[in-house]
């Protein structure tokens, strides 16, 4: 008998989705979570999000724009390592802290 996966395990959760090859599930972050981690108040966060190379929303849901965590991540650490590089290399001050690190 051939293995059929229940409804949950088909959408990429619980035991078994990894048998089928499905891609782990996004974390999605609204732009109140991406400002607290990169401890900044909401409103200044919009001048973040306006900043060439920052990801692009993910998504709406709810009236909320949403953003893939990982892709925010990875912004984030290459915008620490042109800091790092130099002054006339590094553009705008980095945010905060890490998202990973909260």
């Amino acid at each position: 008998m051939d293995y059929v996966p229940n409804r949950y395990q088909a959408a990429g959760s619980g035991i078994g989705s990894e048998r089928h090859g499905a891609a782990p599930l996004a974390r999605l972050v609204d732009r109140q979570q991406l400002a607290e981690r990169m401890s900044m108040c909401r409103s200044d966060f919009s001048g973040v999000i306006e900043t060439p190379g920052f990801p692009a929303p993910a998504g709406y849901f709810r009236g909320r724009t949403l953003w893939d965590e990982a892709s925010v991540e990875v912004w984030l650490r290459d915008r620490r390592q042109g800091c790092l590089a130099g002054p006339e290399q590094a553009g705008e001050p980095t945010p905060g802290d890490s998202l990973a690190a909260r």
